[in-house]
């Protein structure tokens, strides 16, 4: 039987960070296979989105639940410090002492991380709070400080040496990456492709990092 034809339009929403540091940087292997398939992305936290009839697929940072939606982990999220090399030229973390920590919001995930990692006794500089996460991270390519990072967003960074991380040690976050949408898209195959590909895309990068 011939496989059903991958066209048309699929609305993807997934946070600003997940979609610029991420998403961007991968689909292209996506729309190579499917040059029929034309996808829009959102970049968004809005709850709104999960729910709105008008997207087909979101990826969201939570615990999973998600009424009315069915929800697949893609992954656990780990939290470590992240900067800009030349911050850590000396290759002597104390260097860094009171370089300012950048924060995404409220700064929990860096009280978190400070509040278990005995090393993080050190880093006594200031707080800036960056409103998103997204523009932490662009913030610490810019070498303004210490952004807190993680195995998703960050990975492209730090592969290629934009970013570094001056401590080995890393914290489990406790929210995770899940993939929502209605669980009724099997009849559109455009959709279900681009499913399949976000949670092989993730298995995969899983199992490299093993």
């Amino acid at each position: 039987m011939d496989q059903p034809s991958v066209r048309g339009d699929v609305t993807v929403s997934a946070p600003p960070a997940l979609t610029c540091l991420w998403l961007v940087k991968t689909v292209g292997d996506l729309l190579k296979q499917y040059p029929d398939l034309r996808l829009h992305l959102r970049p968004s936290n809005s709850p709104k989105e999960v729910i709105a009839s008008d997207v087909d697929l979101c990826i969201r940072y939570g615990d999973g639940i998600w009424p009315g939606r069915r929800s697949e982990r893609l992954t656990d999220t780990e939290l470590f410090p992240v900067c800009w090399p030349d911050l850590l030229a000396s290759g002597d973390i104390r260097d860094l002492a009171d370089t300012p920590l950048l924060c995404a919001a409220n700064g929990h995930e860096w009280d978190l991380w400070l509040a278990t990692v005995p090393q993080g006794s050190i880093l006594t500089g200031g707080r800036h709070y960056l409103g998103n996460h997204l523009a932490m991270i662009e913030a610490a390519v810019g070498g303004l400080g210490l952004a807190m990072g993680d195995n998703v967003t960050c990975q492209r960074y730090l592969e290629s040496g934009v970013l570094v991380r001056p401590f080995a040690e890393s914290v489990r976050a406790p929210s995770s990456f899940f993939l929502i949408d209605a669980g009724n898209h099997e009849r559109r195959p455009a959709v279900t492709a681009v499913r399949q590909w976000i949670l092989e895309s993730f298995n995969r990068e899983r199992a490299l990092a093993a």
